[in-house]
C-alpha cells in the first residue's frame, strides 16, 4: 500500500510541480487571457479534512472549480454536499471510495481521473 506522503510525492513529480506550504502551485502564465483561465487546475491538499477544507476556497480566487486531494475515508454528507454546492471536486484515492455512501461515490473523482483531466488541459 502507497502512503499517502509517497503518493503525493509521486503526483508532484509526474506533472513537475512544487509543494509549497502543503498547497500544490504549478507555475502557469496566463496573460489575463480568460481562455487560459479555464485550462487553470487548483488541488489543494489536506490529510483529513474535518474544516480546514475551507481553506482551500480562499486559495485561487481565479480558478472557480477546485481540487482537493484528501485521505480521510467516510466524510459526512454534509461536508461533501457544501464541497460540492461550492464546487470544490473531491478527489480520493479510489481505495477509499468504498467509506463513502453510494450518492458521494457518483460524485468523487479518483487520482487517476485527476491526472487525466489535468493531462487534458495541458
Amino acid at each position: 500500500m502507497i502512503r499517502s506522503d509517497e503518493m503525493l510525492k509521486n503526483l508532484l513529480n509526474h506533472f513537475n510541480l512544487q509543494n509549497y506550504n502543503k498547497k500544490i502551485v504549478c507555475r502557469v502564465t496566463t496573460q489575463h487571457n480568460p481562455l487560459k483561465l479555464t485550462m487553470l487546475t487548483m488541488l489543494g491538499v489536506k490529510t483529513t479534512c474535518k474544516d480546514r477544507w475551507r481553506q482551500v476556497l480562499a486559495e485561487a480566487n481565479r480558478i472557480e472549480h477546485k481540487h482537493l486531494l484528501t485521505f480521510e475515508a467516510a466524510i459526512s454528507t454534509n461536508q461533501t454536499d457544501e464541497m460540492h454546492t461550492k464546487n470544490l471536486q473531491l478527489v480520493v484515492p479510489r481505495r477509499l471510495h468504498e467509506s463513502y455512501t453510494e450518492n458521494q461515490r457518483t460524485w468523487l473523482m479518483d487520482v487517476s481521473s485527476f491526472i487525466s483531466l489535468v493531462q487534458e488541459r495541458q
